[in-house]
Parts: C-alpha cells; structure tokens; sequence
C-alpha cells in the first residue's frame, strides 16, 4: 500500500505543478505532507517551515517525517535529540510566520 500512497501523492505534485494556479504552485514549493490512508482517505498539510535551508539533511527530514506522522521508535538518546531538535526548529519557524 505505501507503493501506491507513494505515486498518488507523486501524481497529485504533477498535476498540480503542471495545471495548478500559481498560488497553488507558490504552495507546493512550501513544504507539503499529503497522506494518504488505506482507506484512500487525504489528508494535505502546508508548512512555511523551510528543511531546505535548515541544517537539517533530506533523511533527518524522512525520519522526522516518520516520527512525527508514523509513529517511529526513537532509538537511543541521539536520536531522540534529533527529533526534539527539529521540532524546536519548526515550532519556531511556525511561530514567527503567525
């Protein structure tokens, strides 16, 4: 099922980039979580929060990702320290944007 959760979510990002408005394309360069359940329930959630100039490297970002949203294990004090970490950094990105 995460194979086809994973090409929906890709699908939805082209077709968006591709037909979308230009506020919607703005949007889709912010960072954008899409979810998609077994029960092809979507959830889509927008975040100001910027990963990509952060110290933050894409797997940290996976891992936060899977923390946060999949419930991933934490495992040992580093790790635990990374995920507070990043979500110190993106309370605080969200916070200055409010």
């Amino acid at each position: 099922m995460k194979v086809i959760t994973f090409k929906f979510s890709c699908s939805l990002k082209q077709v968006i980039e591709e037909r979308g408005t230009e506020d919607m394309k703005k949007i889709m360069k912010s960072s954008v979580t899409i979810i998609v359940n077994d029960k092809t329930n979507l959830k889509v959630h927008f975040s100001y929060v910027n990963w990509n100039d952060s110290q933050f490297r894409p797997s940290d970002q996976i891992e936060y990702f899977e923390y946060k949203y999949l419930r991933r294990e934490l495992v040992d004090e580093k790790d635990k320290e990374q995920m507070m970490k990043m979500k110190r950094y993106e309370e605080g990105f969200n916070s200055n944007i409010q």
